[in-house]
């Protein structure tokens, strides 16, 4: 049996227990989430290997070909090493994410209340409803009628409090500049005869901050139709970089071309100057008798 070792959060102490819930992107898909026993707050099982798409740096490898499998973790001056370079690292996740695809999924659009949206969700997705806090209030619009509350899936909270994540996430990688993705986007607009501005750079890292978290927490079908946005900012300024290139790439070439014609014409003109010149030696014309200004010499005494 494998054994992983598990990052848990710095000073929370007590007991976790482990249960599968679905993938907010992916509703038929499951996967293993840890809940603190104390206050009930989930924590998302994240898998970290030291590999990243947006690493630029091959993975190091021993002498003999295969790959080293530990790593050593530093924190200030306390450090420790791992025998495995695979760790799990939990972090807090937010049911928000998956009760508002469900919600979606499911086209909730009429107010109920909160036990009967349990015994709506729990016989398709699992009991785990009844496990963990639901944070209804932030993909819902909330009603009251005689003391009961009752919730329906708002599609606008839903996409404020995305976008919401969203700018929080982008503000954060510009405030970070080591992050891996600036230097990722950096290799992407790197082209000394075009300036990037700001803004096409400030665009390009909500854009990526956009991908991450829809992507990762949300359906394919609400990101499409729901969470549009004009990046055209960010692709135009790829496509003048990328046609700029193009056009450089065609122009040096006809460049090298005319270097390469003219270097064989001055070859060959060198090697015709380099040959020696033949001369063709002149017969010398008969003077005939009785013809022109010698015939006295000619003519007997």
């Amino acid at each position: 049996m494998e054994r992983r070792v598990a990052l848990l959060p710095e000073g929370i102490k007590g007991e976790y227990t482990q249960t599968n819930l679905p993938l907010s992107s992916n509703l038929t898909l499951r996967k293993p989430y840890l809940i603190h026993s104390a206050d009930q707050q989930v924590y998302e099982l994240k898998l970290v290997d030291g590999t990243g798409p947006y690493e630029p740096h091959s993975r190091p490898q021993l002498k003999a070909g295969g790959s080293i499998t530990s790593w050593i973790v530093d924190s200030s001056k306390v450090g420790f090493t791992l025998e495995s370079g695979s760790m799990l690292v939990a972090t807090k996740f937010s049911t928000m994410f998956l009760l508002l695809s469900i919600l979606y999924k499911e086209n909730l659009n009429k107010f109920m209340a909160k036990e009967d949206l349990i015994d709506m969700i729990e016989p398709k997705y699992g009991d785990w409803v009844t496990k963990i806090p639901l944070e209804l209030d932030y993909v819902c619009d909330i009603t009251d009628v005689g003391g009961e509350t009752y919730y329906k899936f708002s599609v606008e909270k839903s996409k404020n409090i995305l976008w919401n994540r969203i700018n929080r996430l982008a503000d954060h990688f510009r405030k970070t500049p080591d992050q891996q993705i600036l230097a990722f986007l950096s290799t992407k607009f790197n082209d000394v005869t075009i300036e990037t501005p700001q803004e096409v750079k400030d665009a390009a890292i909500t854009l990526y901050a956009y991908e991450l978290v829809l992507n990762s927490y949300c359906l394919p079908e609400f990101k499409e139709k729901e969470m549009t946005h004009d990046f055209s900012i960010v692709t135009n300024h790829l496509e003048l970089i990328k046609s700029t290139q193009k056009s450089r790439e065609v122009s040096d070439k006809a460049l090298e071309e005319i270097a390469s014609t003219n270097s064989r014409l001055n070859s060959a003109a060198t090697k015709r100057k380099a040959q020696p010149t033949k001369v063709k030696a002149s017969k010398a014309a008969k003077v005939v008798k009785g013809k022109g200004a010698l015939d006295s010499f000619f003519r007997p005494a």
